[in-house]
């Protein structure tokens, strides 16, 4: 797997819950692209990655776990929509429409995971968006979990502030940061969620 990565993240969490010590695995720094290459000439044993590499690895591969199975070990990663903070004071009207953009999409996705990957519309926009191939979009939705405004009013206020937390100290121990804040909270608010408060 690529080296401070989500994925380097997780794997060390799985090794740590299944007892394995780090040390007695050599962990090798491949690009996600490169991972398919390495796993069919046969030059890797295992690869934490994610699509579109992950298809084509566990076409001839088994599935140990997933990101989502690693998070509910304690391990959770996140993609998230950052704004700066003087941007989002100024045009808080423009951040709230945004979130009602994402959560609504969100929400269509979770009724109906099928009819949404289907849909040329939602693709193309997709595939714009993240630069991924049209045929991968389908299985990148799937890999992830989508939470509604609910769920993630509940991580905003704990769970992600103690990944932020963990990320950090992953980081520093991997050299690319030099010191971890006591508190990541004023990096999460609810505020811009409906009905979401003031913090």
């Amino acid at each position: 797997m690529p080296f401070v990565t989500t994925a380097h993240y997780s794997l060390l969490a799985a090794l740590k819950h299944w007892g394995i010590d780090k040390s007695k695995v050599r962990i090798i720094n491949l690009r996600i692209s490169e991972i398919p290459a390495a796993w069919a000439g046969g030059n890797i044993d295992a690869a934490y990655a994610f699509d579109p590499a992950l298809g084509r690895i566990k076409e001839s591969g088994t599935v140990l776990t997933t990101s989502i199975e690693v998070g509910a070990w304690g391990a959770p990663t996140f993609d998230v929509w950052i704004a700066r903070t003087p941007f989002s004071h100024a045009n808080p009207d423009a951040v709230r429409a945004f979130v009602v953009t994402a959560l609504t999409l969100i929400d269509a996705y979770r009724q109906a995971p099928a009819v949404f990957a289907a849909d040329p519309g939602k693709l193309d926009r997709l595939v714009r968006a993240t630069g991924a191939k049209t045929s991968d979009i389908p299985g990148l939705l799937a890999g992830n979990g989508y939470p509604n405004a609910m769920e993630q009013r509940r991580l905003l206020s704990g769970g992600y502030v103690k990944a932020l937390a963990d990320t950090a100290a992953f980081l520093k121990d991997q050299g690319k940061v030099d010191t971890v804040l006591p508190s990541y909270q004023s990096y999460a608010t609810t505020r811009f969620l409906p009905d979401g408060g003031t913090r």
